[in-house]
Protein backbone atom coordinates (compact mmCIF):
# COMPACT_ATOMS: atom_id res chain seq x y z
CA UNK A 1 0.00 0.00 0.00
CA UNK A 2 3.24 2.22 0.65
CA UNK A 3 1.24 4.18 3.47
CA UNK A 4 0.89 3.69 7.04
CA UNK A 5 -2.73 2.19 8.13
CA UNK A 6 -4.20 1.67 11.43
CA UNK A 7 -4.80 -2.05 12.57
CA UNK A 8 -5.90 -3.86 15.44
CA UNK A 9 -4.54 -7.04 16.71
CA UNK A 10 -7.39 -9.28 17.04
CA UNK A 11 -5.53 -12.66 18.30
CA UNK A 12 -2.19 -13.66 19.90
CA UNK A 13 -0.49 -17.11 19.90
CA UNK A 14 1.41 -18.80 22.44
CA UNK A 15 4.46 -18.24 20.26
CA UNK A 16 4.18 -14.10 20.14
CA UNK A 17 2.54 -14.41 16.19
CA UNK A 18 -0.37 -12.19 15.65
CA UNK A 19 -3.54 -11.57 13.38
CA UNK A 20 -4.95 -8.02 12.75
CA UNK A 21 -8.68 -6.88 11.42
CA UNK A 22 -7.21 -5.93 7.95
CA UNK A 23 -5.52 -9.56 7.19
CA UNK A 24 -8.03 -12.16 8.51
CA UNK A 25 -5.91 -15.85 8.46
CA UNK A 26 -2.64 -14.56 8.68
CA UNK A 27 -0.59 -14.93 11.40
CA UNK A 28 2.42 -12.68 11.46
CA UNK A 29 5.61 -14.04 13.43
CA UNK A 30 7.74 -11.95 15.37
CA UNK A 31 10.04 -11.05 12.98
CA UNK A 32 7.21 -9.86 10.35
CA UNK A 33 5.83 -8.05 13.24
CA UNK A 34 8.94 -5.85 13.86
CA UNK A 35 9.83 -5.27 9.62
CA UNK A 36 6.25 -4.82 9.29
CA UNK A 37 4.87 -2.72 12.38
CA UNK A 38 5.23 0.23 14.86
CA UNK A 39 2.99 1.39 17.60
CA UNK A 40 0.75 3.66 16.16
CA UNK A 41 -1.51 6.07 18.53
CA UNK A 42 -3.45 4.96 21.56
CA UNK A 43 -7.44 4.14 20.30
CA UNK A 44 -10.19 5.09 22.37
CA UNK A 45 -12.37 2.32 23.42
CA UNK A 46 -16.10 1.91 22.28
CA UNK A 47 -18.99 2.08 24.28
CA UNK A 48 -19.72 -1.27 24.47
CA UNK A 49 -16.44 -3.10 24.50
CA UNK A 50 -16.12 -5.64 27.22
CA UNK A 51 -13.24 -5.75 28.74
CA UNK A 52 -11.19 -6.40 32.16
CA UNK A 53 -10.40 -4.19 34.77
CA UNK A 54 -7.25 -4.45 36.78
CA UNK A 55 -9.10 -4.58 40.42
CA UNK A 56 -7.46 -3.96 43.68
CA UNK A 57 -9.78 -4.91 45.46
CA UNK A 58 -10.58 -7.84 44.02
CA UNK A 59 -7.05 -8.85 43.65
CA UNK A 60 -6.72 -9.30 40.12
CA UNK A 61 -8.32 -8.89 36.84
CA UNK A 62 -12.26 -8.98 36.67
CA UNK A 63 -14.28 -8.64 33.88
CA UNK A 64 -16.10 -5.54 33.01
CA UNK A 65 -17.86 -3.10 30.19
CA UNK A 66 -17.28 0.15 29.07
CA UNK A 67 -20.54 2.09 29.58
CA UNK A 68 -19.70 5.54 28.71
CA UNK A 69 -16.94 7.36 26.72
CA UNK A 70 -15.84 11.29 26.80
CA UNK A 71 -14.50 11.96 23.53
CA UNK A 72 -12.53 14.64 23.45
CA UNK A 73 -10.46 13.42 25.99
CA UNK A 74 -10.96 9.42 25.33
CA UNK A 75 -12.02 8.99 29.29
CA UNK A 76 -14.47 6.39 29.98
CA UNK A 77 -16.78 4.68 32.12
CA UNK A 78 -17.16 1.00 33.11
CA UNK A 79 -20.19 -0.60 35.00
CA UNK A 80 -18.03 -1.87 38.02
CA UNK A 81 -16.60 1.83 38.64
CA UNK A 82 -19.66 3.78 38.29
CA UNK A 83 -19.68 7.53 38.21
CA UNK A 84 -16.42 7.43 37.55
CA UNK A 85 -14.68 8.84 34.66
CA UNK A 86 -11.36 7.14 34.04
CA UNK A 87 -8.52 9.08 32.13
CA UNK A 88 -6.43 7.65 29.23
CA UNK A 89 -3.47 7.14 31.29
CA UNK A 90 -5.41 5.07 33.99
CA UNK A 91 -6.66 3.08 31.53
CA UNK A 92 -3.44 1.67 29.83
CA UNK A 93 -2.88 0.11 33.39
CA UNK A 94 -6.17 -0.92 34.30
CA UNK A 95 -8.05 -2.30 31.34
CA UNK A 96 -7.45 -4.98 29.03
CA UNK A 97 -9.05 -6.91 26.07
CA UNK A 98 -10.03 -10.02 27.78
CA UNK A 99 -7.46 -13.41 27.99
CA UNK A 100 -8.58 -16.46 26.74
CA UNK A 101 -6.35 -18.47 28.58
CA UNK A 102 -3.45 -18.35 31.54
CA UNK A 103 -0.62 -18.21 28.09
CA UNK A 104 -2.27 -15.11 27.40
CA UNK A 105 -2.63 -13.78 30.97
CA UNK A 106 1.38 -15.16 30.64
CA UNK A 107 1.95 -12.95 27.86
CA UNK A 108 0.36 -9.84 28.53
CA UNK A 109 1.88 -9.62 32.08
CA UNK A 110 5.34 -10.53 30.23
CA UNK A 111 4.80 -7.54 27.62
CA UNK A 112 3.95 -5.14 30.44
CA UNK A 113 7.30 -5.59 32.07
CA UNK A 114 8.95 -5.24 28.96
CA UNK A 115 7.68 -1.43 28.19
CA UNK A 116 9.28 1.54 28.58
CA UNK A 117 12.25 2.48 29.28
CA UNK A 118 13.11 0.81 32.61
CA UNK A 119 12.16 -2.95 30.92
CA UNK A 120 12.29 -5.31 32.98
CA UNK A 121 13.62 -8.56 31.12
CA UNK A 122 14.62 -11.12 33.92
CA UNK A 123 10.78 -10.46 35.08
CA UNK A 124 9.39 -11.08 31.40
CA UNK A 125 11.25 -13.97 31.24
CA UNK A 126 10.33 -15.53 34.59
CA UNK A 127 6.20 -15.25 33.61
Amino acid sequence: QGAWVDAEVIFVREDGAIMIDLKDGHWFSLEEQRAKFRKGRRKAWAEGTELQYFSITQGGWTDCKVVEVREEDQAVQINIKQDYWMKASEQDEKLRLPCLDKMDELIFEAGKLLEGVDADVAAAEQR
